[in-house]
């Protein structure tokens, strides 16, 4: 289906880790269908204790994203 985007969410961590102390739960986004990934993406970006460290469109893609950011939880479509 094409490349998604990486979101990258450094800034944003650090400003909710250094204002409470508690590291953001970081969270990569795995689905085909890229306008829902990035909704979702920035829904979690919108939560002060979450932190998407990623998309990704594939399989592929997704464990390369992982292997390089380590997340806490994936998010993934039961589908691909």
């Amino acid at each position: 289906m094409g490349e998604s985007l990486s979101v990258d969410t450094s800034k944003v961590a650090s400003a909710a880790s250094a204002a409470t102390g508690v590291r953001p739960l970081t969270v990569l986004v795995v689905d085909d269908h890229p306008v829902f990934a990035d909704a979702l993406a920035l829904a979690i970006n919108n939560c002060e204790h979450l932190s998407c460290v990623g998309t990704a469109a594939d399989t592929d893609h997704a464990l390369s994203l992982a292997q390089e950011t380590a997340p806490d939880v994936a998010v993934m479509d039961v589908d691909l």
